[in-house]
Order: C-alpha cells, then structure tokens, then sequence
C-alpha cells in the first residue's frame, strides 16, 4: 500500500516537472518574438518596398546590379558557378551560355562549358527586359601552370544604366568580334567576312580539271574551323568519292563533263550551317580516246571472223563515247597535206565499224588530237584525228 502511494506522488512530480519545461520554453520563445529585432529594420531593407497590407515585397533590381561575378579562371569540362555580384534571390532569373538558355532559379547556376575559346555568360531576370553579360575565356588546365601561354583579356560588356541601354547594347553586339553585329550576322558564334554576312567564307583547294582515271584530292578550307564541326559532301551520280565526310575527300569518274560538286559544314554547339561548291572538269586524254575509237575500228577490221570479244567492245566502246558527246560532233581528219575533210562522228563512226575492209585498207591506229570541250557541259565537243 505504501509502495503506491509512493508511485502515484513520484507520477504526479514527473508532470509537474514536464508542465514546468513546457512553460519555461513557451516563455522563450514569447520573448524571443517580441525583444529580437527584426531583420527587415536594417539596411537589408533596400531591397524590398511596403506593399498593400504592410507586407514586404521585393524591389525590382536596376540594370546597374545585372554584373556578374567573374567566375574567371574557367577550366573546359570542369564546374564552375554564374551568378551576380548584388544578387537578388527574390527574382526569378535565366542563365544562358552562348545566348542558349541552360538553367533557371533565384541565385545560382552550377554548369560546365565542354570547348576552350571565348564564351558568352549572361544573366537575365525573368519577365523583365534585363540582362547581364560577360565574356570570359575557357582554358584547358593543362596550360595553366605555363609561363610561355598568354591569355588575352576577355572584353568585358559595358555595364547597361537603364533598360535603353540594355536593347541599345543588344543591337550593337557583335560576339564573335568579326565586324559585323549579331543582329546582322548569319552565324554570330563563328568569325566571317561582311561580304558573306559574318559567315567563314568556302575555299575548295584541288584541281578545278582533271581527267578520266586520275584521283582528284579536293580539301576545304575555311576560317575559324573547329573540332566538332560535321563536313558532308555531295555531288553527281557520275563522281565516285572516297569519302564524304570530313575536310579532305577524293574524287573520280569515268564520263566527260563539268560536275559541281556541294559541301555542307554544321556545328550543333554553335549553330553554324554554312555551305560552298565548286565545278570541276573531268576530261579525256587522248591516248584515253583513241584507245575507245580503235575498239570501233578493230570490230570493222575483225567483223568477217566473227569474233565476240570484238563486239564486246565495241558495245561498251559506243556507250562510252555517247555519254562524253555532246550530240553529233564536228570531226576533221588530218593528212600528210594537212586537213582533208570535216565530218561529224556518226559518219566516222560507221566508216570505223565498215565491214567491208580487206586486209590491206584495214585501220591499223588512230591518232587524236586538239580536243575541245563545250563551255557549258564539259563534253566533248570536237577533235582531230589521223588513220594509219
């Protein structure tokens, strides 16, 4: 009976312990309300304005506190942070690399640029018509302990005083520093001349003619090239090329004419979609073409033997030379005594393919000479010729 007597008062001093803590807490935080002063009567209070009702609402940042934080040195395919030296984390704000947006938020934004070379960061406070900007130069860390490398200052943007300036600067950039502004230039992120509005101009180096079973190597050169840029060629149906990507490609064919010959070059990081051709001329030689006229010839000489081989030629000898043609040309036919007459193919032709020869009056070599081409094809348009 004692023994619970004892129980029952130790219960009740135990909850009068916990009441007591409870109040004393209570009383805590009571003053800690009412004495503590509050953090807005500082001059934290700049940044925000007394709304309806006496609430705090925060104050819309000038132009003049759109500067971002140097973040400078910046190491290709390592972290770093864009934020603003006077930030503002009430405001919503975009973070753009390159004028492409990579994140959103209130203070910072932690990213990595992949390429070296000078790059674009800026900061804009969502739904108003601000923003900051800086360059800055992306270095591989492998060079920066290297006396003998020197990095260039990066221009930094003209800090903007008012939304006027902001839109007057967005009109006056020019971000790849080749002369002409972004607002006029097709590939901003890429050097170029004004003459190709601010675009890398095409130079296709290689042999403008060349003839039927050379290699032609065809190289393109162009200003400001980079690692990651995609090179495609394309061409007629007629040219067989080694390759069709990359900056160096070789090309053939077997058919006379004027080709032209198209490359493409794009670049997903930057934007940049450029294009460039050139013509180039496959020609003859005329060991080439006299070789093909005396498979004709041998058919005539050989056509009472009826020997297949001979014919066989002769088929792919007349396909050939249609397709190098242009339509019925103008032969002349050169003696000891110099011209004797001018005749056009198809008549020289049946004259090869006669099988009316004998021994003695069959043609034993054909010699060719002075080929000319059309202007505009590139096919064969006329040429001389001597039988023995």
């Amino acid at each position: 009976m004692e023994t619970n007597q004892k129980s029952k008062k130790f219960q009740k001093n135990l909850i009068w312990i916990l009441l007591l803590f409870i109040m004393i807490f209570l009383a805590m935080y009571v003053g800690y309300k009412l004495f503590l002063p509050n953090k807005s009567d500082g001059p934290i209070q700049t940044g925000t304005t007394s709304g309806a009702g006496g609430l705090d609402t925060p104050k819309p940042p000038t132009s003049t506190e759109l500067n971002i934080l140097d973040p400078s040195p910046v190491y290709a395919g390592e972290d770093f942070s864009i934020s603003l030296e006077k930030d503002n984390e009430m405001f919503n704000k975009s973070f753009f690399i390159d004028n492409v947006k990579i994140c959103m938020g209130r203070k910072i934004c932690k990213t990595k640029i992949a390429t070296t070379g000078i790059h674009k960061l800026k900061i804009c406070i969502d739904n108003m018509d601000l923003c900051g900007e800086i360059k800055v130069a992306v270095i591989n860390r492998a060079i920066q302990n290297d006396s003998k490398t020197q990095i260039k200052d990066v221009p930094i943007i003209e800090k903007p005083t008012s939304i006027k300036d902001v839109k007057e600067q967005k009109r006056n950039n020019d971000f790849d520093d080749d002369g002409t502004i972004d607002e006029s230039d097709n590939c901003p992120k890429r050097k170029g001349s004004k003459s190709n509005n601010g675009c890398p101009e095409i130079n296709l180096k290689g042999n403008n003619t060349f003839t039927i079973g050379q290699v032609n190597k065809i190289k393109v050169e162009y200003e400001d090239p980079r690692p990651n840029d995609q090179i495609k060629w394309t061409g007629n149906e007629l040219l067989i090329f080694t390759s069709r990507i990359g900056k160096e490609v070789e090309i053939s064919s077997e058919i006379v004419g004027k080709y032209r010959i198209n490359l493409e070059i794009t670049n997903s990081q930057d934007g940049l979609q450029i294009n460039g051709s050139n013509v180039f001329h496959v020609q003859i030689s005329n060991s080439r073409l006299e070789s093909e006229l005396m498979n004709l010839a041998e058919y005539g000489n050989n056509a009472r033997l009826g020997v297949k081989q001979f014919d066989n030629r002769r088929k792919k000898s007349e396909e050939f030379l249609e397709k190098c043609f242009n339509g019925n040309i103008s032969l002349k036919k050169l003696t000891s005594s110099g011209i004797s007459s001018t005749k056009n193919f198809s008549i020289f032709k049946d004259e090869l393919l006669s099988v009316k020869r004998t021994i003695d009056t069959q043609i034993q070599n054909i010699t060719v000479t002075d080929i000319t081409y059309e202007e505009n094809s590139g096919k064969i348009q006329s040429f001389k010729y001597r039988l023995n």
